[in-house]
């Protein structure tokens, strides 16, 4: 048997960046609350283009009700963010 994590979210193209940018404010003494984050996670990839793709990604990969709120990511993907992420 082989394990597989599932489907690659589009968003990991941006966690690398997501996660300089973090530690360069934490290095700075500039903490960051979720809803900082969020923010900055929404429109980086609004700007990115990505927008389009990760809700295309979200309505076909998750079997969750979907919150039309928006927004790219919710409070869930921040969680998820620092979970493997654990410096942050």
């Amino acid at each position: 048997m082989v394990a597989s994590f599932g489907p690659i979210p589009c968003v990991l193209e941006l966690e690398l960046f997501f996660v300089e940018t973090f530690m360069k404010l934490a290095a700075m003494r500039q903490p960051v609350t979720p809803t900082e984050a969020l923010q900055f996670i929404h429109s980086t990839i609004r700007s990115s283009g990505l927008e389009g793709k990760v809700k295309d990604w979200k309505e076909k990969h998750c079997n969750l009700i979907m919150e039309d709120d928006d927004e790219p990511v919710s409070k869930k993907y921040w969680a998820g963010f620092l979970m493997h992420t654990p410096p942050l």
